[in-house]
């Protein structure tokens, strides 16, 4: 893990000395520590005079930290049609009528979409 951070702050500081590098990444882990070390005191804190969830909030961060718990963003095909409720498909047909309508009276030619050029 330090000799990958070493190489990629050598590409980003050309001519670093590895000494600066390593006192730059020491510093930083001491930060972390004393970043994590003050979160676990205020969740006590916060335990201790019954606020449970500002606690639980200070855990959760640790945790993160720690690789414990990952914010994710699921998507289950949105875009892909056959995933549509029967009320989205009627709103994207809508839309896609009242865009034509639009065009044609404008007087300019219809745009190509996405799903037309594949």
């Amino acid at each position: 893990m330090i000799r990958a951070r070493i190489a990629e702050l050598r590409s980003k500081v050309p001519g670093a000395a590895e000494e600066k590098i390593v006192e730059i990444l020491q510093q930083a882990e001491f930060d972390r520590k004393r970043v994590l070390s003050s979160l676990d005191r205020l969740s006590q804190a916060a335990e201790a005079r019954g606020q449970f969830s500002a606690a639980i909030r200070v855990e959760e961060l640790i945790g993160k930290e720690h690789g414990m718990f990952v914010d994710r963003t699921q998507m289950v095909g949105a875009d892909d049609p056959n995933n549509w409720s029967d009320e989205v498909l009627d709103a994207k047909i809508a839309e896609a009528k009242a865009k034509l309508e639009r065009e044609k009276a404008s007087g300019q030619p219809p745009a190509l979409t996405s799903m037309e050029v594949n």
